[in-house]
């Protein structure tokens, strides 16, 4: 498992400069958005909301993507977690749904949302990801 972490850091790291700055400006907007008064804050508020939740479910898919296919590219990895996380609503959904109830759901246990909150949504999106066959075709 450790063996892997500088492929994926070498292959990611851009990523995930990115990713921080898109959630810390997210952070930002957020907490000026709740301090304003206009009648447009709450609308940009759900926007806000929004944009977390596809950049959510999006690295959730991106995180199966890369552990199904170790050895394709970040640019391939990054397709197919479009395709997996907005290719279908139902699936989409479903992602989102895991992420906040495995959080939600895990706050009982101490440090549960980090352990628990990014690994069972993560197996949710591996089975949705996974090529092979599951036995539910026995020919």
């Amino acid at each position: 498992m450790l063996r892997a972490f500088p492929h994926y850091w070498r292959s990611l790291w851009r990523h995930g400069l990115l990713s921080t700055g898109v959630v810390a400006l997210l952070a930002v907007n957020t907490l000026y958005l709740l301090g304003s008064s206009s009648p447009y804050a709450f609308v940009l508020l759900a926007a806000q909301a929004g944009i977390a939740a596809a950049v959510v479910v999006h690295h959730t898919a991106l995180a199966a993507c890369a552990g199904i296919a170790p050895e394709a590219s970040a640019g391939a990895w990054t397709r197919g977690a479009l395709a997996l996380s907005f290719g279908s609503p139902a699936r989409g959904t479903a992602l989102l749904g895991a992420a906040v109830s495995a959080v939600l759901l895990s706050l009982v246990v101490p440090l549960g949302p980090l352990l628990l909150g990014p690994s069972v949504p993560v197996l949710l999106a591996l089975s949705f990801a996974d090529p092979s066959p599951t036995g539910r075709n026995p020919s």
